[in-house]
């Protein structure tokens, strides 16, 4: 992998809304704890020219949310680079509209490095802000700034918005946008992500 696609890598890490389409939300399914279950999106196309893959996978359950996001090589989703790992403690669910209102804490985020080569190019360019890092070792990026984008500090309460349609679901940032550090920031308008329940509830 050359620098310039290992650079997309971190970026695309924390940016891998992708353009995965599906239907139209349609009726809400009330109740917040329709949420709860595990959620899958596609194999979708990331980075410069969308020449990376990612697969991107929610846990949601009464008292915590948890997103993990795997990237790979190519778009086949076949050669994996990097696994990003995001959890919160969800304070508060009510439904708002035709959307379900998230209120949660972040509580872990950390990138594992699956390929040397990403390995070197992070020590190089201190990835994230951070020297150190190993093939297969989780490094926590709390706080930290990964590119473009500003990890939350543990501790810090994000505020979201889901839309579930059947057995779709998009969400308004989580996981991949911070922003919405005050109910005022709560997103109005879903992502075009869509995830696939896969289980019905949350381990």
């Amino acid at each position: 992998m050359s620098i310039s696609k290992a650079r997309m890598v971190m970026t695309a890490a924390l940016v891998c809304v992708g353009a995965t389409a599906g239907s139209a939300p349609g009726k809400l399914q009330i109740g917040a704890d329709r949420l709860h279950g595990e959620w899958v999106s596609q194999c979708a196309p990331i980075g410069k020219n969308g020449r990376h893959g990612s697969v991107i996978r929610l846990t949601i359950g009464s008292k915590t949310i948890r997103a993990t996001a795997q990237l790979y090589a190519k778009t086949s989703c076949d050669e994996p680079t990097l696994q990003g790992r995001y959890s919160g403690l969800v304070k508060g669910a009510r439904q708002n509209g035709d959307r379900i209102e998230l209120d949660y804490q972040v509580r872990n985020a950390s990138f594992t490095l699956q390929r040397e080569d990403v390995v070197g190019y992070y020590n190089r360019d201190a990835g994230c802000g951070l020297s150190g890092w190993q093939l297969g070792k989780p490094r926590s990026i709390l706080g930290q700034r990964c590119g473009s984008v500003q990890i939350p500090a543990g501790g810090q309460m994000l505020y979201e918005s889901a839309w579930l349609s059947g057995d779709e679901l998009r969400m308004g940032a989580f996981p991949i946008d911070s922003s919405n550090r005050s109910p005022e920031a709560r997103p109005q308008a879903p992502r075009p992500l869509v995830f696939r329940r896969v289980a019905a509830t949350a381990p």
